[in-house]
């Protein structure tokens, strides 16, 4: 019940994010209550929160640095109790390429197709939820 309550807030935060480019607290807060749930009933309570920890860590230093915005980073952290340390890690490097993708589609789109709009930026939590969502599915696989 808990996926599926993941599952469609995934959703609900994509569409926002892509839409309006804004990630609100009300689902940032359902998905670390949602995931930290998860997280406890499994008995990873303590890993979850080290990563929390870690993704807090590195999600601050990337808002400071200017690299996403207050959304992505209360994103990332909510969602990475459902991780081991190492796994969190993992699912960076799929959110940087995920990220990527996103970056070369939307510079093609505002760059060379609709040049007179003005560049929204990129809608990052789709990023960090498709990098999540597969280091999920590959933990599941080979678990």
């Amino acid at each position: 019940m808990l996926s599926v309550v993941i599952g469609l807030n995934s959703v609900w935060i994509a569409l926002t994010d892509v839409r309006l480019r804004r990630i609100s607290n009300l689902q940032t807060g359902l998905m670390l209550l949602v995931c930290g749930t998860l997280a406890l009933s499994s008995g990873q309570g303590w890993v979850g929160l080290q990563s929390l920890a870690l993704a807090s860590a590195i999600g601050v230093v990337l808002f400071v640095l200017g690299v996403w915005g207050g959304g992505d980073t209360k994103l990332y952290a909510a969602m990475a109790p459902l991780f081991s340390p190492t796994e969190l890690l993992y699912a960076s490097v799929w959110m940087m390429g995920f990220g990527g993708l996103l970056a070369v589609f939307y510079l093609i789109k505002y760059r060379l197709i609709n040049r007179s709009k003005e560049d929204p930026g990129l809608p990052y939590g789709l990023a960090i939820l498709l990098g999540m969502g597969f280091q999920l599915l590959i933990s599941a696989l080979t678990s």
